[in-house]
């Protein structure tokens, strides 16, 4: 049994614990911040990572770090940030395929759809290049050449499931020929070799026009809805017969468990850093355009395409595994 004197002891020293102030958690960011990108290198993905890592240090005041860690259908970089700390030190740049790759995979590690959107940063529209010995100046003229080539035409790819893949499936079901799939680890290596003629056509983004105007490259039509300013020369894909249009989006994903008031303090952040002239400039010089959309818009755009994308995986009977 406990004597009176220890008793007191004992309560005296709890109540000097109880005094003592609790130790303060460090403000969010306390130090250097990693940004996966499930994209190799010199890809549009990598260019927004890389374009607002620097706008978005300096709000910080801490270092941004852009991890790329491509493969897997993308799902390798994803499945590190999936699994990381929800402390706001791991987030994914990632694109369109975050969507699309879950709905060709059976055995995923993690559930993606329990990852937190943070924000959308922008979008790029498709624009459909060929090999600049293609057979073809616009793109009627490039259906029918798919249709009468026997096995079709190849279409390269930034990877399995990427709004470049998915674009080129969309075409070849619209316009009714066929194609085959090479499929590559980020849209620059895609580029590369369609300028060497190992792929017949690519989509990719406004920004691929500067081989164009080179003569590396031929352009057919643009994914937009209507003609744009930037392209005023090139035709849209729906003004060339074929009712479809190809866009794209770019935005931070966070790991499941991110703190609501943590999420919503980084994508203040992250649109402070969009919204920055200088970094708006330096993307739409890359051909890709700065769009902000919070957190329950990005939301509700993710379960929007989930839905959408889903008769297209079955009638195309997409895999990736």
């Amino acid at each position: 049994m406990l004597k009176r004197r220890d008793l007191a002891l004992l309560l005296g020293a709890a109540g000097m614990a109880a005094a003592r102030p609790a130790r303060a958690q460090p403000e969010f960011p306390a130090r250097a911040v990693q940004l996966v990108v499930p994209y190799a290198a010199g890809g549009p993905t990598d260019i927004f990572a890389r374009s607002i890592s620097q706008p978005l240090a300096a709000v910080w005041k801490h270092g941004v770090v852009v991890d790329n860690r491509p493969g897997g259908g993308t799902m390798i970089g994803t499945a590190n940030a999936a699994q990381a700390a929800p402390d706001g030190y791991t987030l994914l740049l990632t694109a369109f395929g975050f969507v699309m790759n879950p709905l060709m995979m059976r055995d995923l590690t993690f559930d993606p759809n329990a990852m937190v959107p943070i924000a959308q940063i922008g979008v790029s529209v498709g624009v459909l290049y060929v090999r600049k010995d293609l057979p073809a100046s616009n793109l009627q003229e490039f259906i029918a050449y798919a249709k009468r080539t026997r096995g079709g035409v190849s279409f390269g790819s930034s990877g399995v499931g990427s709004s470049t893949h998915t674009a080129a499936e969309m075409l070849a079901s619209q316009a009714g020929f066929q194609m085959t799939h090479v499929p590559y680890r980020g849209s620059a290596p895609a580029i590369t070799d369609l300028m060497a003629g190992n792929v017949d056509a690519v989509f990719d983004t406004a920004g691929t026009m500067s081989f164009v105007r080179e003569g590396k490259l031929k352009v057919l039509a643009s994914g937009r809805a209507t003609r744009g300013t930037d392209m005023p020369d090139v035709p849209t894909i729906r003004e060339s017969g074929v009712p479809m249009d190809s866009e794209t989006w770019y935005g931070f994903i966070g790991p499941k468990g991110l703190p609501e008031a943590l999420r919503d303090r980084i994508a203040r952040d992250v649109r402070t850093a969009v919204e920055d002239p200088a970094t708006q400039e330096k993307l739409m010089r890359g051909g890709l355009e700065p769009r902000y959309l919070g957190p329950t818009e990005f939301t509700a755009k993710l379960a929007s395409e989930r839905a959408a994308w889903g008769k297209l995986v079955k009638e195309r009977n997409l895999r990736l595994d």
